[in-house]
């Protein structure tokens, strides 16, 4: 359900951590943190560019995280955060190898 009479407290470029696999693709992102009287929400996009083999191609993620607000005693706006956080900074790509193909890169390139 949409959100009414919302207040947006955070909305700012998202930077992703824990790249533990060694993935060449660029993952830039944005975050957002909503609180309407009702509910309170986390959300990370998520995108990850020039995914290998020929770095065309690139994916978006949206990790959402809601809680009502009746449960913010127990999670606060910054404990959602946090958890959504750690949600989006835990995503990596399944392959175990990053290579490209740099001669079709360059032809694509020229």
């Amino acid at each position: 359900a949409p959100l009414k009479a919302c207040t947006v407290l955070r909305n700012c470029s998202a930077h992703k951590a824990m790249d533990l696999a060694g993935d060449i693709a660029q993952w830039t992102g944005w975050e957002l943190l909503v609180k309407s009287a009702d509910e309170m929400v986390a959300c990370f996009i998520m995108r990850r560019k020039y995914v290998p083999p020929l770095l065309d191609s690139a994916q978006d993620i949206v990790v959402t995280f809601r809680a009502p607000v009746r449960l913010e005693p127990i999670y606060p706006t910054t404990e959602l955060r946090r958890l959504a956080k750690i949600a989006a900074d835990s995503l990596t790509s399944t392959s175990e190898s990053f290579s490209y193909y740099p001669t079709m890169v360059q032809a694509r390139a020229d």
